[in-house]
């Protein structure tokens, strides 16, 4: 972690770059440089936070300071730190169609063109207009003066939903630049581009996956989460680093699908249903305190409905504190 988010340890070869200490601060390192080849081990917490580290890299625990990854036991919590935020500035438009877009989106490549598709629900009317005035203003700012990129952008209704989508090249470059989203879902992720924005995009994007695939659960007594789950375990990984910026804890809950299930019932887009083959499910959830600290910094576009029930939730039901730090797993 940096003071400018997160970069890869590669990246940073022959630098000297500013990194954040074990006190939560900046702190600039004399050098970073190749020390030949080791074998890399893969350290992950009971919320499952991942790192790949070498046996001998220095941990930062609670109970016991600085210790070798080598070293760690089951009895050991570790510092979840913040890392900074970059400085570089995604358009909130464009913010708003990546994060839409990685909830409940695609792209697809025809013969002649590429095609953006993503689909809401018919009770999301005023997202889908805002997510076409948004791919509107896309269009006019890449309008080459032949009428094609300014056409407005058309909202469609099917049996089940209503999909808005665009085939304007400039604007799906710009999107696969931050996204991938051609891959199938369980293939959807950030690319690290995402990691070099600056605090308002990042949680601009995050706002609108959430708003798209996010859901605000209640269960009374038991349990209060807002939880994100997808196919894709990297993109909720990604995500879970990202919310980490924002002070936010959350929990990987892996594999939520029994393993024999295959096949389930689902919407055939003809008012129908029909069996169709699943890939397994994850979950990241976040609850305790941490539920406050998403309503403040991250949330839900006005438009939807989570909104409203996030709100009236945090205000009925308080939550107990969610510290930055977590246990080892493995």
């Amino acid at each position: 972690a940096t003071p400018n988010g997160y970069r890869r340890v590669q990246d940073l070869v022959g630098e000297q770059p500013e990194v954040i200490n074990g006190h939560g601060r900046a702190a600039k390192a004399v050098n970073v440089w190749k020390t030949g080849t080791k074998e890399v081990f893969e350290l992950k917490t009971a919320s499952g936070y991942r790192l790949k580290l070498t046996a001998d890299h220095r941990v930062l625990t609670t109970n016991r300071g600085d210790v070798p990854a080598a070293e760690l036991t089951l009895d050991d919590h570790l510092i979840l730190e913040r890392p900074g935020f970059g400085k570089n500035v995604l358009p909130t438009d464009t913010a708003e169609l990546v994060g839409a877009a990685l909830g409940d989106g695609c792209i697809t490549h025809g013969k002649t063109q590429d095609h953006l598709f993503i689909t809401l629900g018919h009770h999301e009317e005023a997202i889908a207009e805002r997510l076409r005035n948004h791919l509107d203003s896309a269009r006019e700012k890449l309008s080459t003066g032949d009428g094609r990129t300014t056409r407005r952008a058309e909202i469609t209704k099917t049996a089940t939903s209503l999909r808005v989508g665009t085939s304007v090249r400039g604007l799906l470059e710009d999107l696969a630049a931050y996204a991938v989203l051609d891959e199938g879902s369980a293939s959807k992720r950030f690319t690290d581009r995402v990691f070099e924005l600056d605090a308002e995009s990042q949680a601009v994007i995050l706002r609108a996956l959430y708003t798209t695939d996010g859901t605000v659960a209640d269960y009374g007594d038991k349990s209060q989460y807002v939880s994100l789950d997808s196919t894709s375990k990297e993109l909720l990984s990604q995500v879970q680093l990202l919310l980490l910026g924002f002070g936010i804890k959350s929990k990987l809950y892996e594999n939520r699908r029994a393993l024999s299930q295959q096949t389930t019932l689902m919407p055939d887009n003809q008012g129908g249903e029909k069996e169709y083959d699943v890939q397994q499910m994850h979950s990241l959830r976040v609850s305790k305190s941490s539920r406050f600290v998403f309503e403040r910094e991250i949330g839900f576009l006005p438009e939807s409905d989570k909104a409203k029930k996030l709100s009236d939730l945090n205000r009925r039901i308080s939550g107990y504190q969610d510290h930055l730090y977590d246990a080892v797993a493995s």
